[in-house]
């Protein structure tokens, strides 16, 4: 009897829907994660224990507003909850098109296109906001290797007082110091 339960379970894992993954992981982060019971959870978000045991049981699919309510009270990005973060399992997209849990949280959160996706179209249509935040995020990754690349310099011993590589160096870093300094 055991095995025939681990072959449905089994099954039942591969054939989810993304609202049935969705459920589930809300399910597992609030049993395991957060300690609440369905009732707790119902009360953070003004709903009844039923709407929440329906979600849970897939009876009831989750809206977006549900979503956001709920990853509120569980203290979670919305986007762990979609990308099976809780209750790892392939979360499936469109068609035959299923991603691994790290794959769909890498897309969900903005980080890298769907493998074998658009990558131009994926990181060209970004909110003008998100698209400086990833320019001056750039610009600081950019800053820090210049800054390796000086101290890896100076303690080979490469580096003179004056060369004109390390003056470079040495205003990139502050430019991106006195610019941190600022944003705050």
């Amino acid at each position: 009897m055991p095995t025939a339960t681990r072959r449905k379970s089994k099954r039942r894992k591969a054939n989810l829907t993304a609202d049935q993954v969705v459920a589930d992981q809300i399910k597992a982060l609030r049993e395991r994660r957060s300690g609440l019971s369905q009732q707790q959870l119902a009360d953070k978000i003004n709903e009844s224990q039923s709407v929440i045991a329906r979600i849970e049981s897939g009876a009831r699919k989750v809206s977006v507003a549900d979503l956001l309510k709920i990853a509120w009270a569980l203290d979670v990005a919305p986007g762990e909850l979609l990308a099976a973060s809780f209750a790892p399992c392939d979360v499936p997209i469109v068609g035959n098109l299923r991603l691994a849990p790290a794959e769909a949280r890498a897309w969900v959160v903005g980080d890298r296109p769907i493998p074998g996706g658009d990558v131009a179209a994926y990181y060209g249509n970004v909110s003008d906001e998100e698209a400086h935040s990833r320019h001056e995020q750039r610009q600081l990754q950019a800053r820090y290797e210049a800054l390796f690349s000086l101290a890896e310099l100076a303690a080979e011993g490469r580096v003179q007082a004056g060369d004109e590589h390390a003056r470079r160096l040495t205003e990139q870093v502050a430019a991106g110091k006195k610019a941190r300094r600022s944003n705050r």
